[in-house]
């Protein structure tokens, strides 16, 4: 039997591989990835499919998207991941892949005639690399929405697929809870305003202070 990893391995896993300082603003930020990733490891009904892998990459790069330095990010990454006994390879793998085929994704999201539950599933599993009967998690619903966002999806005339009842056969079609889902969705977006909100506070405040610097180094001067 296999021993759980607690957050606290995970943390201190996590810190001998990354040694940096981390900017406050995104410690909270790394923490909150370590916590979750720890917990879906442990959970044995999980599995990583192209779903989370794209919520969890693309949650990541637009939360920490004003680091500083930026050379930092993808050590950043692999680090929570690594900590997590995630492989960064093999999310970035079905991330990428999922990016590398847009064109031909979009192609066959709207050539769904209708919003049938078989033909959507079908869809999410051959093209998408969705696994049936994976256990849910909050990245995964981010990385479904994420990825509805990203593929344009555009109703068609004279089909049943207006983009609300869209999306809501697709939760049916993949078992997902609707509410859940728009829970974390909205806890996601809030989180994003959040941070953009911070990073603003932080730039004014920088700049503020270097004019008080050059006011008081012109004082001197004179």
């Amino acid at each position: 039997m296999s021993i759980r990893q607690t957050v606290s391995d995970s943390k201190a896993k996590f810190h001998k591989e990354f040694d940096y300082v981390i900017p406050a603003l995104y410690r909270r930020i790394v923490d909150e990835f370590i916590v979750e990733l720890n917990l879906l490891h442990n959970q044995k009904d999980f599995k990583i499919d192209s779903l989370f892998a794209f919520g969890l990459v693309k949650a990541y790069r637009d939360l920490t998207k004003g680091y500083k330095p930026e050379a930092h990010t993808n050590k950043l990454f692999s680090a929570i991941c690594n900590s997590t006994n995630f492989d960064p390879a093999i999310i970035n793998e079905k991330y990428n892949k999922i990016i590398d085929q847009k064109d031909l994704l979009v192609k066959h999201l709207n050539e769904l005639e209708h919003t049938e539950e078989k033909e959507i599933l079908n869809f999410f599993v051959k093209e998408i690399g969705f696994q049936k009967d994976n256990y849910y998690s909050r990245l995964s619903g981010i990385g479904l929405f994420l990825l509805i966002v990203f593929l344009g999806f555009e109703p068609t005339k004279n089909k049943d697929k207006d983009k609300d009842n869209f999306i809501k056969a697709i939760t049916k079609s993949l078992d997902i809870n609707q509410d859940r889902l728009y829970k974390d969705i909205n806890l996601y977006t809030s989180n994003i305003d959040k941070v953009k909100k911070m990073e603003e506070l932080i730039k004014i405040n920088i700049a503020e202070e270097a004019k008080r610097r050059k006011s008081r180094e012109e004082k001197k001067v004179s």
